[in-house]
This record gives structure tokens, sequence and C-alpha cells, in this order.
């Protein structure tokens, strides 16, 4: 197992830049968030009313838990 090496901490004016651009794009990805979790969500309540084969319920499986990841991604940016 590779040890990890210390890196000194960012300039001042590179943490304000990372802050400023961070703050620029929160918006956007909160949105691109939200909007995937409502096509996982939609995506997961169509598989659950015609799933048949195991194959459709481990399509469910994975579709369920691609929700859970983007419930997860919300919760940690909000």
């Amino acid at each position: 197992m590779t040890a990890l090496i210390p890196t000194a901490p960012l300039p001042p004016a590179s943490l304000e830049a990372k802050a400023r651009l961070e703050q620029r794009l929160a918006p956007e990805l909160m949105a691109a968030m939200v909007s995937r979790s409502a096509d996982v969500s939609a995506t997961c309540r169509r598989l659950s009313a015609t799933a048949v084969t195991s194959a459709d319920f481990d399509q469910l499986l994975c579709v369920q838990d691609e929700l859970a990841m983007c419930r997860c991604r919300i919760e940690a940016a909000s």
C-alpha cells in the first residue's frame, strides 16, 4: 500500500478562486443532480410496474442503487 504524501496547503488566492468556482457551479450541479434523480425515479417506477423476468428485477435493483446514490449526493450537496 502506498503511503499518502502530504502536500502544502493551497495559497489563499487559489482557495478564493476555488470557492468562487464552486459557488458559481453549485446551482447548476444541484439542478443536474435533481434532474438525474427524477429520471431515475421514473425509471424505477416503470420497472416496478412492468418487471417480469429475473433480468428485469436485476435491472430494478441497479436502478434502486442509482436512486439511492442520487439521494445521497443531493443530501451531501444541500
